[in-house]
């Protein structure tokens, strides 16, 4: 019994252990599990039934509601204005930092709230990114984050994608960058990313990334299963058809096939400009594919890496990288939840006491009777300094003109049109000079019963607009151009039809906008009509010419009623907002520059819209971000929206404004109080909206006199010049014009933008599609230039703290401190190129002249070719511009300009020589051959008998010497950096025999750039500039040419030499310098069997050379023809220019990289300074001897210009060995150890976009008199 007692005990006693061990194998194999899905930022189950049974959040006072919202809306803030410093008591803190402090509050606050946690996430792994941070307490403060997001957040892609990307985050203290553990923990994190979202290109393509391992260029199976899931997902995305491409190249994948096939259609629109780097993508195409049929994979992969090389650099591809390659702010989460909204009621935006305004009729000067009007446009079409009004009726277009404020309309001209045109658009498309503008008149007693005065701010000339606006009709009937053809200040006006083969073609056109979309200067069309949208160049003339081929556009047959030009993704260029006629089309354009676009429908979120059919853009809540006014059958709609990095468009949120249906809507400021009000129409009338702070606007309780019938078109303006905006309201039968009463209680600026002053041409007159910012007391508004004169309100200020122009070749241009209630007249600036060199003398820096002028990177000429670089020059440097200092010698290369500097190195030569003689460089810009490395030596100058212009001018006096007042050859300016044929003759006198004649010329050179030469391509009557080519007189008394090429000053003063020693064809010594160049000349002397003298010469190699920011000195007004200079002690902080994209040289030393021409460079942008320090040689000159110096530099520069080649990117890296910039396909930077080590440890720095585009703002914010708008 005992036995068997024991027995039972001893098999009991088994299986509880078998039990027990499989209870333990089971818990540790939980374990083993939970630990996986821990790394894998899974949460626990603890924390998921923690997650879910957390209690309901009780609610919120109003008080606590304001101050949740508050929280988030600054948390917010911060987040997009990224890692710069924002002042703080006792200090400052990056703006990240506070971002994390805010997000975490909310969090501890809100417990049932995603928004902290998500925008915590990615507060956090932004901050990794600052190199200032302590790299292992970031990481581990943003995986803790990631973390709680996952724990919070499990079923979300967004949640894993964000944890994944905090493992991926490169740490520089680990040589791999990432660890395998890291990139393990990654990939699992991705691979639940794909799951919980598989019809997500951008997770597959992360997953991809994040797989793949750097050290091993072939891809592994989830990489390259990951890559061809994301292409399947988006097969018209250039960058994944590139990449799986070459993915299916290197595995010999004979579905290439198929990948080749289809990408002939994707990459049609590319093909012209590929063209241009020597590359034909169809036939590089079907080579590749007949290379497969026959199993050549070698063929294959040259194919495949050709296409690869040549379309990458594209802002076509560009563009859809973004789209895959997505950045973490474009999961900012803007709002609480649903929840939260049911919970907690938040108060609308507080709406501060309005002033009072009232629309009424205009009694005196009516208008005559315009039966069937269309369309109206309120413009000085006559240029007296009054408004007229362009009146379009069925079959005939009508100008309305007024001799003075408050007079009667009259008929002005008119022109018969087709009977189906039915809308107006006007500006100036022929540049056609006629008189000066008076801005406005003082007004007589306005509306408010009390005269307003209006100033300007003139030009040199005392004009504004001085050109007359054209106009464009358009309807079923098609297009028709007409010209303003006033001759003279005082003819009469009259229209002309200006016909055009092309647009004659285009019938029942919904909808167009003037706008330059290729940046030349030149305002180009775009229509949608029954072929769909078209892109029409303007080729001078009033003649435009169809490039739509070029440009991805969006369905055929869609009715397109609204078109909007603005830069809707912040990143310079203009765009077009578009939407159509049934409600079924809203997106826009995004310009990819050289005249290509590419279409975009907007995402579900934009879905509440509901179907506008007409759209309009503004700033409604000052955060640096544009917003979209819609309306249509459903009402009118506000989208708020927030642009946090170029490119990077959020949706923040909608205000359904009006369920009443709309036909039309628009955006201004009637009350003057600096937020933008929008008005509406449609059958039942009209609609008036006021704006509010932090974007809020309401049905406005403002009496009118609008008619009670429907309405066809309303616009804006100040009719009566009283300083507040009217209306004029078209209905069936007539035009009302409705006087603004109130309005100009508050302060205002109207501001007229002159786009274009004597020539220069690189911007259109008007400036139509230029954005102005202005800052007053703190808030911040903008707006696109879309007329001739642009109106703010400024409130109760009597000032605003600062204006900024950013015209539409992307210059910015600043005006502090402006008075309110004026009109102003602003003048475009001139943008500007190469990098500048200030030497030190006497221990103080000062200006001495630019660089790098022979090695311009994706310049485009005028004959459509790219300008050849050359990257070596020697600058010459009396001794008196430098001197020793500390035992040194100093010099300073600055990036002031919107471009980046490339130096890959930097010698100063010591030239020492006898005091009686002068020394020269042999440099200039032309070919390599006429610069070469030579010094000149001069101790007889000799000066002509007589130097003349081409009007027989003397001005052999004003050229004797270097006096800083120079000589202007040419009478006029036909572009900036393009005059007419003009020349010097010089008489050199009797001459015996001379073996070598040495002329040498003192002047500088105002430039064309990229976008002139585009311009001048398509003038068939304009060529680009002539350099200047030297002429002599033959035997029958001809002149001929004979030096084509004698080179020229590259930009800023400088003197070159040119040898004439084989110049002359007879013993007549006259010649003549012949170009249609914007030079100027100082001084010019010539040298006759100069024999030869002894120099010295020492080479000097930098001692340090420390890369740092310096901002952008101030420069001198333009006198007496001569160039500007700049203050090196007056200098302005602040970013002037636009970000450019890529990798810049981190600030410190780059002594490495500029001691050889390795191809290893420090590339600085704007802003940037090398400053750089060489030890004096170790004798000083011999008594009786000067030391000069030659500058010797090996570089390159790229000016940012929009139809500069690669303009907007740093990269590609230009390198010695390349044939031209771009470089072709079959060439590429250095594939070297050395040149991969360089570009991880050097070029790790970009330019911060929040800088510049939210500067106005930021100051704003930062002077205290508002809080940070939202």
């Amino acid at each position: 019994m005992m036995h068997e007692t024991q027995g039972k005990t001893a098999k009991a006693w088994r299986i509880g252990l078998f039990v027990l061990m499989v209870i333990i194998g089971g818990v540790a194999g939980y374990l083993v599990y939970r630990h996986r899905l821990r790394q894998a930022g899974l949460p626990k189950d603890s924390d998921r039934t923690a997650a879910e049974q957390k209690e309901k959040a009780p609610r919120l006072t109003a008080e606590e509601v304001l101050a949740a919202v508050r929280l988030n809306d600054v948390s917010i803030g911060h987040l997009e204005n990224g890692p710069g410093e924002v002042e703080v008591q006792g200090g400052s803190m990056s703006g990240l930092e506070l971002a994390v402090r805010g997000f975490s509050q909310l969090a501890e606050k809100l417990p049932n709230e995603l928004l902290p946690l998500r925008n915590l996430t990615i507060a956090h792994l932004l901050l990794m990114q600052n190199p200032k941070v302590d790299v292992a307490r970031a990481r581990d403060e943003a995986r803790a984050a990631a973390k709680r997001l996952l724990v919070f957040d499990s079923q979300s892609a967004i949640a894993h994608w964000l944890a994944a990307l905090v493992e991926l985050q490169p740490d520089p203290r680990d040589p791999m960058g990432v660890s395998d553990t890291a990139r393990a923990e990654a990939v699992v994190l991705l691979e639940r990313a794909v799951k919980l979202d598989p019809e997500n290109p951008a997770m597959w393509y992360a997953l991809s990334r994040g797989a793949a391992q750097p050290q091993d260029p072939e891809l592994n199976d989830t990489a390259r299963s990951a890559l061809a899931k994301a292409y399947a997902l988006d097969p018209r995305n250039l960058w994944l058809t590139t990449e799986w491409l070459g993915a299916q190249a290197k595995t010999k994948d004979a579905g290439i096939e198929q990948t080749l096939s289809a990408s002939r259609e994707v990459l049609a629109p590319l093909a012209p400009a590929i063209k241009k780097m020597g590359l034909d993508v169809p036939k590089t195409i079907d080579e590749a594919i007949e290379a497969v049929k026959a199993g050549d994979w070698a063929k294959v992969s040259t194919n495949v890496r050709r296409l690869e090389v040549t379309v990458r650099p594209n802002e076509v591809a560009k563009s859809d990288i973004v789209r895959v390659d997505v950045h973490p702010l474009e999961y900012v989460l803007y709002d609480f939840s649903p929840a939260f909204h049911a919970e907690n009621k938040v108060p609308p935006p507080g709406f501060e006491e309005k002033t009072p305004v009232a629309f009424k009729a205009m009694a005196e000067g009516g208008l005559p009777e315009l039966p069937g009007v269309l369309d109206v446009l309120l413009m000085d079409f006559d240029l007296d300094g009054l408004p007229d009004l362009l009146v379009l009726q069925p079959g005939k277009l009508r100008i309305l003109s007024r001799v003075k404020l408050g007079g009667s309309w009259d008929e002005l001209c008119s022109l018969d049109v087709p009977a189906g045109m039915n809308r107006l658009m006007a500006a100036d498309l022929d540049r056609d000079r006629k008189k000066s503008t008076p801005v406005a008149p003082t007004a007589e007693a306005g509306a408010a019963g009390t005269a307003v005065r209006f100033d300007k701010i003139v030009t040199e000339d005392k004009a504004c607009h001085y050109a007359d606006p054209d106009i464009v009709v358009y309807g079923t009937d098609g297009v028709l151009v007409v010209r303003n053809a006033m001759e003279s200040a005082e003819s009469a006006s009259k229209l002309v039809a200006v016909p055009n083969e092309g647009l004659a073609q285009l019938k029942n056109v919904t909808a167009g906008v003037l706008v330059d979309f290729d940046h030349d200067g030149d305002l180009d069309l775009v229509f949608c009509c029954d072929r769909g949208v078209t892109l029409w160049e303007g080729i001078e003339k009033l003649t435009f010419t169809d490039v739509s081929e070029f440009s991805t556009l969006p369905p055929a047959g869609s009715a397109i009623t609204s078109l909007v030009a603005v830069d809707w993704d912040r990143d310079v260029d203009i765009d077009l907002m578009a939407c159509d006629a049934n409600g079924t089309l809203v997106g826009y354009l995004e310009n990819l520059r050289h005249g290509q676009f590419k279409w975009t429908s907007f995402d579900a979120a934009y879905e509440q819209m509901k179907q506008p059919r007409s759209l309009a853009v503004l700033e409604a809540d000052g955060n640096a971000s544009w917003d979209l006014l819609g309306a249509g059958p459903n009402g009118v709609v506000l989208a708020l929206t927030a642009t946090p990095k170029a490119r990077i468009v959020n949706l923040r949120k909608l205000h359904h404004l009006s369920t009443s249906p709309q036909t039309g809507v628009l955006s201004c400021d009637f009350d003057n109080d600096g937020y933008r009000d929008a008005v509406s129409w449609g059958e039942d009338g009209l609609h008036l909206f006021r704006g509010a702070p932090q974007g809020g606007m309401a049905a406005a309780d403002v009496e009118h006199e609008a008619p009670r019938e429907p309405i066809r078109t309303v616009i804006a303006g100040d009719v009566d010049r009283d300083g507040d905006l009217d209306l004029v309201v078209v209905v069936r039968d007539r035009v009302v014009v409705l006087l603004n009463d109130g309005g100009n209680k508050n302060g205002w600026i109207t501001i007229y933008p002159l786009g274009q002053s004597d020539n220069k041409g690189r911007c259109n007159h008007h400036a139509i599609g230029s954005l102005i910012e202005l800052r007053a007391a703190g808030w911040y508004q903008a707006q696109v230039v879309d007329a001739p004169t642009v109106h703010f309100g400024i409130g109760r200020e009597e000032k605003a703290d600062q204006v900024r122009v950013v015209w539409t070749n992307g210059v910015p241009q600043d005006i502090i401190d402006l008075r309110g209630n004026v009109a102003i007249c602003e003048e475009m600036i001139l943008k500007g190129s190469c990098p500048y060199v200030y030497t030190l003398a006497d221990g103080k820096f000062s200006f001495f002249t630019d660089c790098l002028w022979a090695a311009p990177l994706g310049m485009q000429t005028a004959e459509g070719g790219i300008a050849p670089t050359r990257p070596w020059e020697y600058l010459h440097i009396p001794g008196s511009r430098l001197t020793p200092w500390q035992g040194s010698y100093w010099i300073k290369f600055t990036e002031e300009l919107w471009e980046a500097g490339y130096f890959d190195q930097v010698r100063l030569i010591a030239i020492d020589h006898p005091a009686d003689v002068e020394v020269f460089s042999n440099e200039k810009v032309g070919p390599a051959e006429i610069a070469e490395f030579k010094i000149h030596t001069v101790r007889n100058r000799r000066f002509p008998v007589s130097v003349r212009d081409q009007n027989g001018k003397d001005l052999s006096d004003k050229l004797r010497k270097a006096d800083g007042d120079f000589v202007q050859a040419f009478d006029r300016r036909i572009r900036q950096g393009l005059t007419p044929e003009h020349f010097l003759e010089l008489d050199l006198g009797s001459l015996e025999n001379p073996r070598q004649t040495m002329l040498f010329l003192t002047g500088w050179i105002l430039p064309t750039d990229t976008s002139l030469n585009i311009a001048f391509s398509q003038d068939p009557e304009l060529d680009g500039p002539r350099m200047p080519s030297v002429w002599a007189v033959d035997a029958n008394g001809d002149w001929k040419e004979t030096i084509a090429t004698m080179g020229f000053p590259g930009g800023k003063t400088k003197t070159i030499a040119v040898d004439l020693s084989r110049a002359f064809l007879t013993d007549d010594y006259r010649l003549r310098i012949k170009t249609t160049a914007e030079i100027y000349w100082d001084e010019l002397f010539f040298t006759v069997d100069e024999p030869a003298v002894e120099v010295r010469q020492t080479v000097l190699v930098p001692r340090t050379a420390e890369l740092a920011y310096h901002g952008f000195s101030a420069p001198s007004r333009y006198e007496n023809n001569a160039p500007q200079v700049y203050d090196h002690e007056n200098v302005r902080l602040a970013p002037r220019w636009p970000p450019m994209r890529g990798m810049f040289t981190r600030y410190g030393s780059v002594l490495e990289l500029l001691m050889e021409a390795d191809d290893m460079m420090a590339v600085i942008g704007a802003g940037d300074a090398v400053t750089v320090r060489f030890d004096l040689p170790d004798q000083g000159p011999p008594e009786g001897w000067n030391r000069d110096f030659f500058l010797h530099t090996v570089g390159w520069d790229k000016d940012a210009d929009l139809n500069t080649i690669h303009g907007q990117t740093v990269e590609p890296l230009p390198y010695r060995a390349m044939t031209s910039y771009p470089y072709s396909w079959d060439e590429s930077v250095p594939d070297s150890p050395a040149f991969h080590d360089y570009v991880r440890r050097y070029q790790t720095r970009e330019q911060d976009p929040n800088q510049f585009w939210r500067r106005l703002l930021l100051e704003g914010a930062a002077s205290g008199q508002r809080e940070l708008p939202r």
